[in-house]
């Protein structure tokens, strides 16, 4: 009859070398931060962002869109204004009692370009706190996974064994 025991332990990356401290200071400096802004990005209003509207940050002009835009958005709908009455003169229609119906021509062909642009902007308005917060919360996260790595792993182990071995043959004679 025989017994044995074993013993093993296995570390990898900075395990048990002087850097494991200030990777383990990195880590513990990390996971406040990340809960605090989870927690910030969780609670956020709608379009808020840093505890202010996300328009603090993209001005909204009058017509929906950046204010950098109105004046193009202008200038479009002074054209559309423009092709609008020459059409009518040209059909000998413009006068004051036609004005109306220059204008809501110019509206309408120009709702067709704008409106879009304006459902754009606004969406974007919408999805950009979220996006924000979620790059944040990845930049926040980065120490704890690459510290985790740097760290590896470690294992202990124990083992302990018996057997017994018998001549060959004398199970056959009993």
């Amino acid at each position: 009859m025989n017994y044995g025991t074993s013993d093993s332990r296995a570390e990898s990356g900075v395990r048990g070398t002087a850097a494991e401290g200030s990777v383990v200071n990195m880590i513990n400096r990390a996971a406040p931060r990340l809960s605090a802004l989870s927690e910030e990005a969780a609670n956020a209003g709608f379009r808020q962002y840093n505890g202010r509207d996300i328009t603090d940050f993209m001005p909204v002009g009058k017509f929906g869109t950046h204010s950098s835009t109105d004046q193009a958005l202008e200038g479009l709908f002074s054209k559309q204004f423009g092709q609008s009455s020459a059409s009518m003169a040209r059909r000998g229609n413009l006068s004051p009692e036609g004005y109306q119906g220059a204008v809501s021509s110019a509206g309408a062909e120009w709702a067709k370009t704008a409106f879009p642009q304006i459902q754009a902007y606004q969406q974007y308005l919408t999805q950009l706190a979220p996006s924000l917060y979620g790059q944040r919360l990845g930049f926040a996260g980065a120490p704890l996974q690459y510290g985790s790595s740097l760290l590896g792993s470690k294992s202990d182990s124990s083992g302990f064994g018996f057997g017994a071995q018998w001549p060959a043959g004398s199970l056959g004679a009993m």
